[in-house]
């Protein structure tokens, strides 16, 4: 008894309602399961990756400072864009 209570409670953990759920949903409601599929797999691979670089010394890419460089450069064109849009 105790394995079954402690199986559906990790499953109902792990499809909990959450915005890729519910993206998957719209998805699949407007455009078919294969595009579900699709968007989920893309969201899937891209949290891999995010695994893999936190595993395996994104840290050392971090520290380089061309890496702040350009990180800052990007940041600042996209708050400066974002703030140009949101008074245009």
């Amino acid at each position: 008894m105790n394995f079954v209570y402690e199986f559906v409670l990790g499953i109902s953990l792990a499809a909990s309602l959450g915005p890729l759920f519910l993206a998957v949903l719209q998805i699949v409601a407007n455009y078919g399961v294969f595009a579900g599929f699709q968007f989920f797999l893309g969201s899937w691979i891209t949290d891999i990756i995010f695994i893999f670089l936190a595993l395996f010394g994104f840290e050392q890419i971090v520290k380089l400072p061309i890496f702040k460089l350009v990180l800052g450069y990007f940041g600042t064109t996209l708050l400066f864009y974002l703030a140009y849009k949101s008074f245009k």
